[in-house]
């Protein structure tokens, strides 16, 4: 069992360093670098944001790409915990189905806003939350129910209709 713990982090590690530089992101989707920071998806609590190519040119790691808090908009009232769900998405900035990933985030953090809390997670940057959730394949998206117990998961590629009809289905249970 560990040997193969070995070989499907090794098979990672090797993957990242593979797709690592070869692709660019557009100047429409550029990602989080220490240097400059763009909004992906925002929330009233958070803003989604990515390290990108700093972090690959330093021998330094870059910290852990997660949900940096934004400011509170004044008239909000939507405290943290009451997120029903967290949508999790664990993957790279250089990965071609991550990317096409992120409109889709930033489509449901818009539709489901104070309901469901988006997060992207760089298997890269954050060397850690891949053995912590078992990842195997960029992307899985990881789907945390509000006491941030795993009720979903999905490898690779995740339509934004079948998403939508897995989380609507989640909540109409979570409601009753």
């Amino acid at each position: 069992m560990r040997f193969m713990k070995f070989i499907l982090l090794l098979a990672v590690i090797l993957l990242l360093f593979s797709c690592k530089g070869k692709v660019e992101l557009p100047e429409t989707q550029a990602m989080e670098t220490p240097d400059k920071v763009e909004s992906v998806v925002e929330e009233p609590a958070a803003v989604i944001t990515e390290t990108a190519d700093k972090a690959a040119s330093t021998s330094k790691p870059a910290p852990a790409t997660k949900v940096q808090p934004a400011a509170e908009p004044k008239t909000s009232a939507i405290p943290k915990e009451s997120y029903k769900v967290t949508f999790m998405e664990i993957g790279s900035v250089s990965c071609i189905p991550c990317k096409m990933m992120q409109p889709i985030m930033k489509e449901i953090a818009e539709a489901y806003k104070g309901i469901v809390k988006v997060e992207f997670y760089d298997l890269g940057v954050d060397r850690e939350i891949g053995p912590k959730y078992n990842i195997r394949v960029m992307p899985t998206q990881v789907f945390l129910d509000a006491n941030g117990k795993e009720f979903f998961r999905h490898e690779g590629f995740y339509p934004k209709e079948e998403l939508a009809k897995m989380l609507d289905a989640h909540l109409s249970k979570t409601t009753k």
